[in-house]
């Protein structure tokens, strides 16, 4: 099989590669393809008695460990996303809260994506903007809409970050970055194209509106999710949070104070009354506070302080439980169990039903989604299984996007457990719906049509590549991405739409022309002046990040020889 080369944008003309820029080399061996694994030396049937009962408890002991490690690393997203409300819950709150900002849907969208960031969670994101809206803050639909399309990008950020736990091998790295930006990618296509749509016809709001108007609208749900139950005892030894916190923020309704972490866990009920006394019943009944049981409980250091310590246990937890889950699969997986998980996983219906496979796939994925309650909880599992190559990167793709489906089930629930008269819980709905039909858009407009689902894919196999030549790239794209370029956004919006359009049209009509010039010099490329056959009239650092890569290179190179030195000296 020849190589096929894949360009998302520009190529130096020397097969670099380079941001916003090219992407090659696919054959064969490309990376997404299964990783080699040890062979078992003995099978099972050529074992002896002894032999047999050794193998079943090692393997029994390396599927422990590794259900020990998937549980820590679940549990460590939980207490990032708690370490993240406690650095920028009260911003988050605010932000949600001040609806005169909301009448513009590029600020929305970008207080959605930053909002989402930093609650780590774009279901409490939903939740929040559907109690907001079923409360009569966020006084429009419209205006809740562009924030539900926000949270759908910003919940991406957390499987990213787990792909960095797999940066140390490189090609574990390109499967696993690729694997969790096809979900970037999907969101940022999908809001690239849906909201100027809604935002010129509204087909959200009426679409949703329409279905709000039919239904009785009488019941009231309590949203208990499955996932807390196992995993909030292990969350609980660190940080308890008022999850109502920041909804009250939002709304205005701290009169006691804005307290993130849990300041009592209920009252303790005393029939033998010292003070403070009642009479119920003719019985005396003293009431206390009952004392919280967390690491940070009493603690004097401010919340801030707090958020911080656990964001960088979270992180270490994070990446000690991919680095032993990454492992354990390895070592359980042989070279010829691997290659039956893999083919399972990536198995086709059989004859014409094949073309359903993937469809059957969103169907798991929204399932899960709905059972955990948490997309990033399930991505952020698959993105370790597609880094060692047990999942194709054609597979997640619908997993994602059926997990993106599923998670607008907890905001269906918020709504139904909101306590609000008819008509504003109708809004609460609206806004509901919206993020559903908002996902199913996506789906419809960017998988059903190959051409469609590919350019998805390319880009995250291109962000894969890049990643995996200029691994700082994941850092920086992390912070371009998720805060720079929505703050950046949103401080434009504030300027009103002139100095919006001002700034972002040439931006937009630039990589337009950037995205035209590539693909001419793909199609046509001997019609078009020798001087634009290639980028090579731009200067490097304008075509490729090496540059940039080697810039990097010398400081560190400075920073390990002075460190050297030092040690030399304290050796002295």
């Amino acid at each position: 099989m020849e190589n096929r080369t894949d360009t998302i944008g520009v190529s130096s003309g020397h097969g670099e590669e380079v941001l916003l820029l090219g992407d090659e080399g696919v054959g064969d061996a490309h990376p997404t393809s299964m990783s080699t694994l040890p062979k078992k030396s003995l099978s099972w049937k050529d074992q002896s008695q002894r032999e047999r009962v050794r193998t079943a408890a090692i393997v029994l002991g390396k599927v422990t460990v590794l259900l020990t490690a998937l549980y820590l690393f679940i549990c460590s997203l939980g207490i990032l996303s708690d370490a993240f409300q406690l650095v920028g819950g009260r911003e988050a709150g605010d932000a949600l809260g001040s609806s005169e900002l909301f009448v513009n849907p590029l600020a929305g969208l970008m207080i959605g994506v930053i909002s989402t960031v930093l609650l780590q969670s774009s279901s409490t994101t939903t939740s929040i903007v559907v109690a907001l809206t079923a409360a009569g803050v966020i006084q429009e639909v419209e205006y809740a809409i562009p924030i539900i399309m926000g949270a759908n990008i910003g919940t991406s950020v957390t499987n990213t970050i787990v792909s960095l736990g797999q940066v140390g091998d490189r090609e574990q790295f390109e499967r696993a970055f690729a694997g969790a930006t096809v979900h970037d990618m999907f969101n940022f296509l999908a809001v690239l194209v849906l909201l100027p749509l809604e935002a010129a016809s509204h087909y959200l709001y009426y679409l949703t509106k329409a279905i709000v108007d039919t239904m009785p609208l009488d019941e009231e749900v309590n949203d208990q999710e499955f996932l807390s139950v196992l995993t909030e005892p292990f969350i609980g030894l660190f940080i308890q949070l008022n999850k109502t916190a920041i909804l009250e923020n939002a709304i205005g309704n701290t009169t006691g104070g804005f307290h993130l972490l849990k300041q009592n866990c209920g009252v303790l009920v005393d029939g033998n009354c010292t003070g403070n006394e009642t009479q119920l019943n003719s019985s005396c009944i003293l009431t206390q506070v009952k004392a919280c049981r967390y690491a940070f409980y009493g603690s004097s250091l401010s919340e801030l302080v707090i958020g911080v310590i656990m964001l960088l246990v979270a992180l270490v937890l994070l990446i000690s439980a991919l680095l032993v889950m990454v492992k354990a699969l390895q070592s359980v997986l042989g070279a010829h169990l691997e290659q039956s998980v893999r083919k399972a996983a990536n198995a086709e219906l059989p004859g014409k039903a094949r073309h359903l496979t993937p469809y059957i796939a969103m169907l798991i994925g929204a399932g899960i989604t709905m059972l955990v309650q948490s997309s990033s909880v399930f991505t952020s599992t698959l993105t370790p299984l597609i880094g060692i190559g047990i999942l194709d990167l054609e597979r997640m793709l619908p997993l994602t996007l059926g997990s993106n489906i599923g998670t607008t089930f907890t905001g269906i629930l918020a709504a139904l457990a909101v306590k609000s008269d008819t008509y504003h819980r109708k809004l609460g709905f609206q806004v509901a719906f919206a993020h559903l039909f908002f996902n199913l858009s996506g789906v419809l407009i960017w998988y059903p049509v190959p051409v469609m689902r590919n350019i998805v894919l390319d880009c995250a196999r291109f962000m894969g590549k890049t990643t995996a030549k200029y691994r700082w790239f994941a850092v920086l794209y992390l912070i371009l991405a998720f805060l720079l370029v929505p703050g950046f956004v949103f401080a434009l919006s504030l300027g009103g739409w002139q100095v919006m359009v001002g700034v972002l049209v040439p931006i937009f009509v630039l990589l337009f022309l950037i995205w035209l010039l590539n693909l001419l010099q793909r199609r046509c490329k001997q019609r078009l002046p020798t001087r634009v056959q290639t980028w090579e009239f731009l200067p490097l650092g304008l075509r490729s990040l090496k540059p940039y890569d080697d810039v990097l290179a010398r400081l560190l190179a400075k920073i390990k020889l002075k460190r050297t030195k030092k040690h030399d000296l304290s050796e002295c």
